[in-house]
């Protein structure tokens, strides 16, 4: 056997193992490219397949980042607006006033940081979790 690279999509032989151990490699790798060929579109290699779910992971990402800075812009833009509302007229947030106390509970819930013991650390922290560190 040579070591040279396989350019062909068959199954690898090695004369050293028996004819048994020959049809059941044979077997494995037949049930690894089925196994395979839900992932590779019609007359797709496993190579363009990769190089496909690369270039999308690629498009994904940026997609995130530019999320990413779009909320951390929204939210500088929030947390001034409401500085502002609480400095300049305080009784919109204030139900003895006429205000809407439940709109600042949320607005402070969103500005909250994460809750290192809720699921996944990215919600307001919870009022199940009072009295941990």
């Amino acid at each position: 056997m040579t070591n040279q690279p396989q350019t062909h999509w068959y199954a690898p032989t090695d004369e050293s193992r028996s004819p048994l151990e020959q049809v059941a490699d044979a077997l494995r790798y037949k049930a690894e490219q089925e196994a395979m060929a839900v992932y590779l579109k019609d007359g797709e290699t496993p190579a363009a397949c990769v190089a496909r779910n690369r270039a999308d992971i690629d498009r994904l990402m940026t997609m995130l980042a530019r999320e990413k800075r779009r909320s951390e812009h929204l939210e500088r833009l929030l947390r001034n607006l409401h500085a502002l509302v609480r400095g300049e007229c305080p009784s919109l947030l204030n139900e003895d006033s006429g205000g809407d106390a439940a709109l600042d509970g949320l607005i402070r819930d969103a500005l909250a940081p994460p809750c290192p013991f809720c699921a996944a650390g990215d919600g307001p922290h919870s009022l199940a979790h009072e009295g941990q560190p």
